[in-house]
């Protein structure tokens, strides 16, 4: 990356490498250096709206016309845009929905007025459609191809076969480099250094048992960020060296292990039905769920027996509200399932999003509890159950208020 010569760029990496924190370690240095344009773009699985193609062209597109876009010399509210954009907006207002091929050209023609240009795409392979990924690759290819400036793109992925096939067809030049685990190492190290430090429930540790500490988790993670970060937290709070020693030789093999254990945690707490309530609600969410909502979910009850042998699908399976079932606090929820969902503040001013958003913490979560390789069984995601359970608490929430 010091010498920026690339034209297409492919890094790929395991679940869990850290190419998402790299993405913004990427944008970072790429924004510190004002000699360019740059724009990127952040495919989620968790957002349905990012796996578009059109959303991904209108993002990159003002992106780059805020960068074009300049100040009038006199009135600080008005600005000079380019004329290309003002011609597509007035030919199509106030549709808004100008055709691809005209936002193809827009960005062609807006690219080519700037010398330099750094598009960076994030997680391709969390597009669900591999129709949609081909056609993205495709797009991309065509822009190196016809934009007569320098464009550089800067893509992460896992190497899923779909993608590699596609790049590897391209007839443009092309880099594709493994994020190899010798290259998370250190980022991993400074990650846990900076926790260990900063974090006060690590701070009855000795300086020597920290550093021995990271160096075992940084030896042990093979390239896996995500698993280093995970057994970390786990050993937040313990106090005596002992504890810790003990610790570090049950650590879990890979994050296939490190969720089981999770899982078995929860079924041991007896929080299974709750936690499945939530896991099935974020698997078929199609807009994001907040804090608030999801800790409302603890209200729905099935009979243990039901559970165990009913599937949501069937007339038998039933679903109760109990509002005595509430927590105390909706954060509660956060600590039963501590590991495998996550909450961020939300964006904007949506009154719905008051509280803050729940998803699942990494795409590694939910593609483990959707396999068969699920650990119990019983937290096992299968869509057509998942749906058939949203239903019927829906009915049960609903009848709750005749």
């Amino acid at each position: 990356m010091d010498t920026y010569t690339f034209q297409g760029w492919l890094t790929a990496g395991a679940a869990g490498s850290g190419k998402t924190i790299m993405t913004s370690k990427v944008i970072e240095l790429l924004e510190d250096s004002n000699a360019w344009h740059l724009a990127y773009y952040y495919f989620s699985f968790q957002n349905k709206d990012s796996q578009s193609l059109r959303n991904l062209k209108c993002t990159l597109l003002v992106q780059i016309l805020k960068r074009l876009s300049l100040p009038h010399p006199e009135n600080a509210d008005v600005f000079f845009i380019p004329r290309a954009f003002r011609d597509l907006y007035d030919a199509h207002f106030p549709s808004k929905t100008p055709p691809m091929e005209e936002l193809d050209a827009l960005l062609i023609n807006v690219i080519g007025l700037s010398e330099e240009t750094f598009l960076v795409i994030d997680a391709l392979d969390e597009c669900d459609s591999l129709l949609i990924r081909e056609e993205i690759i495709t797009f991309l290819a065509s822009l190196l191809e016809k934009v007569e400036t320098k464009l550089h793109i800067f893509i992460t992925s896992r190497l899923e076969v779909d993608i590699e096939m596609k790049i590897s067809q391209l007839s443009i030049p092309t880099n594709s480099v493994a994020l190899l685990a010798t290259y998370v190492d250190s980022d991993t190290h400074n990650h846990l250094q900076a926790l260990v430090t900063e974090q006060d429930s690590f701070a009855a540790w000795s300086a020597p048992l920290k550093e021995r500490v990271i160096q075992h988790l940084v030896r042990n993670a093979d390239g896996v960020f995500r698993w280093a970060d995970l057994q970390i937290q786990e050993l937040r709070g313990k106090t005596r060296e002992i504890d810790v020693n003990r610790a570090l030789k049950r650590l879990p093999r890979d994050l296939g292990e490190t969720y089981r254990r999770i899982l078995q945690r929860i079924d041991r707490d007896n929080y299974r039905l709750e936690a499945m309530a939530v896991l099935r609600w974020l698997a078929c969410a199609t807009r994001p769920l907040n804090l608030a909502e999801i800790a409302e979910l603890a209200v729905f009850d099935v009979e243990e027996s039901d559970e165990a042998n009913i599937l949501p699908s069937s007339s038998e399976f039933k679903v109760s509200c109990v509002y005595q079932n509430r927590f105390s606090s909706a954060s509660d929820v956060l600590n039963i399932l501590s590991g495998l969902v996550t909450s961020t503040e939300p964006i904007g001013k949506d009154s719905r999003f008051e509280y803050d958003i729940v998803s699942f913490s990494h795409f590694s979560v939910k593609e483990y509890l959707q396999s068969t390789q699920v650990s119990p069984s019983s937290f096992r995601l299968i869509p057509r159950d998942c749906h058939w359970f949203i239903l019927r608490c829906s009915f049960a929430y609903m009848s709750a208020y005749d």
